[in-house]
């Protein structure tokens, strides 16, 4: 069954966008967290997403200060990996959750 609330209406290269389009309400404060490899076509989808996300943010009136990079290491190993959790962490607390 589909969800008629993910109908984006639009062409989109960042199935995201289909959620942000179906739940961001006007004036609503989101985050947009890009975990991006430094390579040069991820810094292409990088500034793509940025594209479409200011799109949507003007149409549908949330608000946004565009997509946050946490840049990653292009590797698949153990210490990669942890790297990028000690780099995600302090992208998740809140004013409810800092100490």
């Amino acid at each position: 069954m589909e969800n008629e609330l993910l109908r984006c209406g639009r062409d989109t290269r960042f199935p995201l966008m289909s959620v942000i389009n179906a739940y961001a309400q006007p004036g609503e404060e989101i985050r947009v967290i890009a975990v991006t490899p430094q390579t040069e076509a991820a810094l292409i989808h990088f500034r793509q997403l940025a594209e479409e996300l200011s799109q949507l943010q003007t149409e549908k009136g949330f608000v946004c200060a565009g997509p946050e990079m946490i840049p990653l290491t292009y590797a698949g190993d153990v210490n990669t990996q942890i790297e990028l959790f000690h780099k995600l962490l302090p992208g998740t607390e809140t004013p409810s959750t800092a100490a």
